[in-house]
């Protein structure tokens, strides 16, 4: 018995030399970034954005893989489907975090599966109507959507999102009714709003400004806890006595959970280095993103938040995916 335990003593000694020398060589091959949506969304080029300078920093290829579908659950499967090694990571993006508890086949701790590194950003999210549309302010559209009795709509891109969600709290909060559509291609969508067919949206910002700004899009309020740069001149709700409306909007990098803390360390370290270079900060304001620098414990403190807000939101909505 006693050779036996020194054998395994010894056994265990060599296993943790071996983890050992594999985290302080991290990392010693190509590391790969799931992100949720398709090529050249937002999400996209942020996270091309940031995997171009952390190539340099981190000295490996950091190679893009879109694994889409699912509002982000597909490419958060793949991700604690993998080793917790620190060479598979994940752009997680807030949607996700929404809608989570609407698909009970993915099973998902965040508080176990998954190890944050960092925020990147925060962004938001506008209230917009089309720019023929007789509303011309969050009260004036309140008035038409009473006035039509039930016979008008929103649009979203798709169930659970959070332009579902926070479309269901507009109508709770103003007492309206309006008939949700959602859309599996988020185009057709914008398109449809443009157009008058739909009376109104929540759309991200990097969507919504641009449009608002070529005057094919009238912004009514944002969600934001404060005005922005971008559209100055546009009410928070907050500011509209509709402060339940608001969420907020985000994405960061995340590793299986389990993943070494010295790897985690040293990635995030890198990725705020990264966010510190102009022309990463460049890229994202382009997009109508904030950079948001940050400790892992800092990003897994919103994290569990937005998880608790929005399992609660969706319950009070009562919101089932179909």
């Amino acid at each position: 018995m006693k050779n036996l335990a020194r054998i395994l003593f010894g056994l265990g000694l060599a296993v943790i030399a071996q983890t050992g020398a594999a985290v302080a060589q991290y990392p010693e091959r190509p590391i790969r970034l799931l992100v949720p949506l398709g090529p050249g969304s937002p999400p996209d080029l942020i996270a091309r954005a940031v995997s171009e300078r952390l190539q340099t920093l981190l000295g490996q290829s950091v190679i893009v893989e879109n694994r889409v579908g699912a509002t982000g659950t597909i490419a958060l499967q793949a991700l604690v489907n993998q080793d917790a090694d620190g060479y598979t990571l994940l752009l997680l993006v807030s949607p996700t975090v929404a809608v989570l508890s609407l698909y009970p086949n993915v099973r998902v701790n965040f508080a176990t599966d998954v190890a944050p590194i960092g925020q990147i950003e925060t962004d938001y999210n506008v209230l917009v109507v089309s720019n023929q549309s007789p509303a011309k302010s969050v009260p004036e559209l309140i008035t038409l959507l009473k006035e039509r009795s039930g016979n008008a709509n929103y649009a979203s891109g798709g169930f659970g999102t959070p332009a579902h969600i926070m479309g269901e709290k507009f109508k709770k909060e103003t007492g309206t009714s309006a008939t949700h559509v959602p859309y599996n291609q988020f185009p057709q969508a914008v398109a449809d709003v443009m157009s008058g067919r739909v009376d109104f949206m929540i759309m991200g910002s990097s969507v919504a400004v641009p449009q608002v700004q070529g005057g094919k899009l009238r912004a009514l309020a944002v969600t934001s806890s404060t005005r922005r740069g971008s559209l100055p001149d546009i009410p928070t709700f907050t500011e509209l006595g509709l402060g339940n409306v608001s969420a907020r909007a985000w994405m960061g990098l995340a590793a299986r959970g389990g993943t070494p803390a010295p790897i985690i360390a040293r990635l995030s370290k890198a990725l705020n280095d990264a966010l510190d270079t102009p022309q990463v900060r460049s890229s994202l304001e382009t997009l109508q993103s904030e950079v948001v620098k940050g400790t892992p414990d800092e990003f897994r403190a919103i994290v569990e938040e937005d998880v608790a807000y929005w399992n609660k939101a969706i319950g009070d909505a009562r919101i089932k995916l179909e």
